[in-house]
């Protein structure tokens, strides 16, 4: 261990905030890299990508640090407006002093190693550099927005924006909306718009529908052979839970891979669960998605969006913009259309010019890749000849509990207190990824479930908990951990910088609130 090796981030949203706790953790001196005057990406309260109705989609069991729980005054519901989730990001780091560590307003323009030298040098705001023996790439995705090459965009006479520049109906004048997207913002937003407004037309374009979930689902879903029932109004509080405590279950994931050996037949297992989650979805021409599937499920989190559109307060068009002149929208199908406003919520490409072309090279970069921009061990290490760099929350989802467990494997592995991954496993981490960039089944989402993605990070550092044993010997502490929502909170209970007894105390606390009713 070296408690003076010195690491750079670059990025002040929450893989920047955790790792840089992380790398204080594990003795290092880190100093963070942040443009904006504030922390929080795209949390952000100055310049966050957020608009004004947004909730969290996902809860605060699972939008947490592993030993920051949120505490109950804290958040409005389990999934709180995104302005309780900057707070909570201010509160961490707070909590853990990072705010010291933080450069604000400082754009990184170029990060380097000089030929023959191991550290690296930081160059922000074009005139300033400094010099480090490790960085930890950070800045996330929400950099680039995606914008399609429309012809004839520029004689578009109404207003067009991006998702990330919506705030609210009322910055727009004028009555008819394009939603282009079929990701969560264009869901979230369409619904936003038509929700409250009777003198709003909104249309959302969209290639393929996802399955739209509500965030509370049924208590009797947590027997995972439990079937779900035809979709009713909504229940009240006490007979839901949140939807990650189904899909993110020890107990359930088990039940699936031993009932469906191979992942294709998981694929159509959990596409025709879905789609009995979802039977209200199904009955819409334009968001029934047909079965079998054979491909990770996707799906979208959104209360009324599907209500919306069988209301009519939505129409779907399944088609693409093909010409735009003065206010007529063409498509691939159907006919023109008028409308005032276009909202593009097509998503962001990764955007990482600040690493020199011969890394960017050897991470086979490719920023019009959505799944895997970059092919990372892990989703985190480079090729070995590449020391002292390593890469948090890249990766599609970028989940707390997993962007935290990338964190604190990277800071224990560059203060030296643990040896790197070998250049063959390494090697064979980064022919995985391009495997999956070529893998059909895979298209929709990799890493999609995050236990599993998690257990991986874990065990590479000796924080995932031996399950067998805790079987053994503690057998109400297995039921919390194999039972139940598998939260974030197991990877505090054994290993580096473990917290059990604060672990524990979140687990059980969980279990009082949703499991001993």
């Amino acid at each position: 261990m070296n408690p003076n090796r010195t690491v750079a981030i670059i990025g002040g949203g929450p893989a920047g905030l955790v790792s840089c706790k992380s790398a204080l953790e594990a003795g290092m001196l880190p100093t963070l890299f942040e443009k904006n005057r504030d922390i929080g990406g795209v949390w952000s309260k100055s310049s966050g990508f957020v608009w004004d109705s947004l909730r969290v989609n996902f809860a605060v069991y699972a939008m947490v640090f592993s030993d920051f729980p949120w505490e109950a005054d804290w958040h409005t519901g389990n999934y709180p407006p995104h302005v309780q989730l900057s707070q909570y990001l201010e509160r961490y780091a707070n909590h853990f002093n990072l705010m010291k560590h933080i450069k604000f307003n400082s754009t990184v323009t170029r990060v380097y190693q000089a030929p023959g030298s191991q550290r690296w040098t930081v160059q922000y705001n074009q005139d300033q550099s400094e010099t480090f023996d490790c960085v930890i790439v950070a800045s996330g995705k929400f950099n680039n927005p995606r914008t399609p090459n429309i012809p004839g965009i520029e004689s578009f006479t109404g207003t067009y924006i991006h998702s990330r520049e919506y705030k609210n109906r009322q910055q727009f004048r004028g009555q008819s909306f394009l939603v282009v997207g079929d990701n969560h913002s264009g869901a979230e937003i369409s619904a936003d718009l038509a929700g409250n407004h009777d003198d709003v037309s909104v249309t959302q374009l969209m290639k393929r529908p996802k399955w739209i979930i509500k965030r509370e689902q049924p208590r009797y879903l947590l027997d995972p052979t439990k079937e779900p029932a035809v979709e009713e109004e909504e229940a009240p509080s006490k007979e839901t839970v949140p939807y990650e405590f189904i899909l993110y279950c020890r107990k359930s994931i088990d039940y699936d891979n031993e009932k469906y050996k191979s992942p294709e037949e998981r694929f159509i297992h959990k596409n025709e669960w879905l789609s009995k989650l979802c039977s209200k979805q199904q009955t819409n021409e334009n968001l029934r998605k047909q079965l079998p599937i054979q491909d990770t499920p996707s799906y979208t989190i959104s209360d009324v969006y599907t209500d919306l559109v069988l209301k009519g307060r939505i129409t779907i068009e399944r088609s693409e913009v093909i010409r735009i002149d003065g206010k007529t929208i063409h498509f691939s199908k159907g006919e023109p259309k008028q409308f005032d406003h276009i909202i593009f919520a097509n998503g962001y490409s990764y955007e990482i010019s600040f690493l020199d072309k011969d890394l960017l090279e050897d991470l086979h970069y490719d920023p019009s890749n959505r799944l895997i921009p970059i092919a990372l061990h892990k989703s985190v290490f480079p090729p070995t000849k590449w020391q002292n760099i390593a890469f948090v929350g890249w990766y599609v989802g970028a989940l707390f509990p997993v962007t935290e467990l990338q964190s604190r494997w990277v800071s224990q592995v560059l203060s030296q207190q643990m040896s790197p991954p070998t250049s063959e496993q390494i090697n064979a981490g980064i022919l995985d990824e391009l495997a999956i960039r070529k893998n059909r089944f895979n298209l929709r989402l990799p890493h999609a479930n995050m236990v599993v993605m998690a257990d991986k990070i874990a065990s590479q550092f000796g924080v995932l908990p031996d399950f067998e044993r805790i079987k053994r010997e503690d057998p109400d502490l297995y039921k919390l951990i194999y039972n139940n929502f598998s939260s974030p909170a197991i990877y505090r209970l054994s290993g580096p910088y473990s917290k059990p007894e604060l672990a524990k105390q979140i687990l059980s606390n969980i279990n009082k609130q949703f499991y001993d009713i």
